[in-house]
C-alpha cells in the first residue's frame, strides 16, 4: 500500500492468479483518489490477514478483501514493513505532510491486526 499525495494505491503479493485480479496486469488491485485532500486530515487504516480497511475523518468504511492481500495469519513467519514519509525499499524518496502516527497492535476472533492512524498535514 501507499499514500502520495491525496492517493492510495494498494497493491497485491505474488500468489498464483495475481495477475487476473489486478487492474493492471500486474499487482495493483485498487486505487482510491482523494483518500486525504485536506489540511490536517486523519486516515485511518486497518490491516489484517487479506484485508485492508479504511476511514478518512467524515466519510464512511471502505474495505477490501483478497487472498492477495498481507498473509498475516497467527504462527506465519510473514512480516509487516511501514515506511513513514519514506518509501519502504530505499532512501531514495522522502516524504512529507505526516506530522503523526498512531500504531495499534490488537488480536480480534484470533487473528492478528494492525491499525495505524495517520495525521496527514498536507504541507
Amino acid at each position: 500500500m501507499q499514500v502520495f499525495n491525496e492517493q492510495m494505491r494498494i497493491y497485491g503479493n505474488d500468489l498464483p492468479g495475481h495477475r487476473d485480479v489486478s487492474i493492471d496486469g500486474g499487482h495493483l488491485l485498487k486505487v482510491i483518489d482523494r483518500v486525504v485532500n485536506r489540511k490536517h486530515a486523519r486516515l485511518v487504516l486497518d490491516v489484517s490477514n487479506g484485508r485492508v480497511e479504511w476511514r478518512a475523518r467524515r466519510s464512511r468504511r471502505q474495505f477490501i478483501e483478497s487472498m492477495y492481500l498481507f498473509s498475516l495469519e497467527p504462527g506465519s513467519a510473514a512480516g509487516l514493513y511501514v515506511g513513514l514519509n519514506r518509501v519502504v525499499a530505499g532512501d531514495f524518496r522522502a516524504g512529507s505532510g505526516l506530522c503523526r502516527v498512531l500504531v495499534s497492535l490488537f488480536a480480534d476472533r484470533g487473528q492478528s491486526s494492525l491499525s495505524l492512524s495517520l495525521f496527514v498535514c498536507l504541507l
